[in-house]
């Protein structure tokens, strides 16, 4: 029951952000999600948004966790 609420309060969390972020001009000059983990840093918006930026750093950090996996796995 835990993720079903987890899912429809980042579904909105998203919601509410995208429409922020479009409106603030602190966030024009993002240009990828490392951009936008930064700003959302500075504007304290990880508070708010916390689901939001759990995903942020989940994706910023999987291609790295993926390639430790994989070379790990090659010495084998």
């Amino acid at each position: 029951m835990h993720i079903h609420y987890d899912l429809i309060t980042l579904r909105e969390q998203l919601d509410v952000l995208i429409n922020d972020v479009r409106n603030n001009p602190k966030f024009t000059n993002c240009h990828d999600i490392g951009d936008l983990a930064i700003k959302m840093v500075q504007c304290e918006m990880d508070k708010d948004f916390r689901l939001v930026y759990r995903l942020v750093q989940l994706v910023l950090v999987l291609p790295i966790a993926t390639a430790t996996v994989e070379r790990v796995f090659s010495q084998i």
